[in-house]
């Protein structure tokens, strides 16, 4: 009796192989694809605070803004093209956030020498809502670096440096541990 039933749910089967496998397959394949394409206009400005690691009295309330366009996905990390503004810099950037939510904050500074620059490296969320960057300072020649003991950092949204430090600590804490 099973076997009779087994057999005549797969004939019906063989018989609707496209209506009861392949639409349901495009249908939720044409779903990821437009949720993997999705973007939205950003205007963001996060207030947070400006700090150097290792000095408990070195911080500034400091501001970031994002205006372009932020990508949402399901298969990848975030993605943000258009302009940032922090401090006395404004960069056109494409920002691809990597496997640790990590990306180089770096592109053209739009003011009058219009150079091509790496500001820092950029830990956010994948929605560009929370974010630590660190400020890479401008050394011998036109070198910039960072390093993890009195580096310039900014995080936000954040109101103080102990709030700060935790929402770095939070986003980077696969990569290091900071103080």
């Amino acid at each position: 009796m099973l076997v009779i039933l087994l057999r005549k749910i797969l004939d019906h089967l063989k018989r609707h192989w496209l209506k009861y496998i392949i639409i349901p397959v495009l249908y939720f394949g044409a779903l990821a694809f437009i949720f993997n394409l999705s973007e939205d206009n950003f205007h963001h400005t996060i207030s947070g605070v400006t700090y150097r690691l290792g000095d408990e009295s070195s911080y500034a309330l400091t501001q970031i803004e994002f205006v372009g366009r932020r990508s949402k996905s399901f298969f990848r990390k975030g993605k943000f093209e258009g302009s940032i503004i922090f401090d006395e810099y404004e960069l056109d950037v494409s920002i691809h956030l990597d496997d640790d939510n990590s990306a180089y904050l770096q592109g053209w500074i739009t003011d009058d020498d219009d150079d091509y620059a790496t500001i820092g490296e950029l830990f956010a969320d994948n929605n560009f809502e929370a974010l630590t960057l660190c400020i890479y300072e401008k050394g011998e020649g036109n070198s910039r670096s960072w390093n993890s003991a009195t580096g310039l950092m900014f995080s936000g949204p954040a109101v103080n440096r102990e709030e700060a430090l935790e929402i770095s600590n939070k986003q980077i804490h696969s990569v290091m541990d900071l103080k």
